[in-house]
């Protein structure tokens, strides 16, 4: 019979919902709020492109998109070194 290692003691990760900052939140849905508007503007638009709904739509998708982005990345603020 095989012998059984024994494995060192790993604790598991945070879940997914732990590593964003209350900043990255707060980004992640406001980019998610842009880009729906962005998409509802699209929608208004007329298919000539002549129109504020067709000028502004695509700066209010990519703008959300970045901002998804942004809060996703945010780091957490490194605690302060022990003196």
């Amino acid at each position: 019979m095989a012998k059984k290692t024994k494995k060192a003691f790993v604790p598991a990760a945070p879940p997914p919902s732990a590593r964003m900052t209350p900043e990255g939140r707060v980004l992640t849905v406001a980019g998610g709020v842009l880009v729906l508007f962005g998409f509802l503007a699209l929608s208004r638009a007329d298919a000539s492109g002549r129109g504020l709904a067709a000028r502004v739509c695509p700066f209010l998708i990519l703008g959300g998109y970045a901002l998804v982005g942004l809060g996703l990345w945010r780091r957490p603020p490194s605690p302060p070194a022990a003196r």
